[in-house]
């Protein structure tokens, strides 16, 4: 049996960084919904091309929605 391997106890938490990175790119819509996606991911076995199609249609869709919006 391969024992699991786990992150060192100080290793920063890669949700949380996902979540700072997203905020800091000012990808506001991503940032809220990204732990949704991420276990849609996990769930549906996702390749890395099919989340960050995900990921990259979320922020989309919502600017696209807040520009429709602005523009009223």
């Amino acid at each position: 049996m391969t024992p699991t391997k786990r992150p060192p106890p100080d290793a920063p938490d890669p949700l949380a960084e996902l979540g700072d990175l997203a905020h800091a790119l000012n990808l506001t819509a991503l940032e809220e919904q990204l732990p949704a996606l991420l276990t849609q991911a996990e769930t549906r076995q996702s390749s890395y091309s099919d989340l960050a199609l995900a990921l990259l249609r979320c922020e989309h869709a919502a600017r696209y929605s807040r520009r429709l919006t602005r523009n009223l």
